[in-house]
């Protein structure tokens, strides 16, 4: 656990304690908000999870411990615009994950051209991105 590399957020995100755990600031690894702030002017995203993470849902991967991850959203999650951002984040060096709520929007999210190992159903609250550090 800890981020010696952390920054606070440079893209649109939400504030502690529902982007963040209280008190914030929330912050990220300093590489990955460099990227983050390169796919934004590109897709603009707004992060709604960074580090410390928050306790609104469960996370199972470590990287949101160690502040080398966080999970986005953009204005419209349709299949197209989940696929552009995902070909944007992936250009910068970037590993996404598409987190949707249903089979159904997974397999919309596939047909629109993103790799299934990409698209996974989560019990999460919404729709978003899980972005990582390669």
């Amino acid at each position: 656990a800890g981020c010696p590399t952390c920054s606070v957020v440079s893209v649109p995100h939400k504030e502690a304690p529902t982007g963040c755990a209280a008190p914030g600031p929330c912050t990220i690894d300093e590489t990955l908000n460099t990227k983050l702030a390169a796919l934004h002017e590109l897709d603009p995203l707004l992060v709604t999870e960074s580090y410390t993470p928050s306790s609104v849902v469960p996370h199972a991967d470590p990287c949101h411990s160690n502040g080398t991850c966080v999970d986005a959203t953009i204005s419209s999650m349709t299949p197209q615009n989940a696929l552009k951002f995902v070909n944007d984040a992936n250009s910068l060096g970037l590993n996404v994950l598409v987190e949707v709520m249903s089979e159904p929007e997974k397999l919309a999210m596939i047909q629109a051209g993103i790799p299934p190992s990409q698209v996974r159903v989560t019990a999460g609250n919404g729709s978003h991105f899980h972005i990582k550090l390669r």
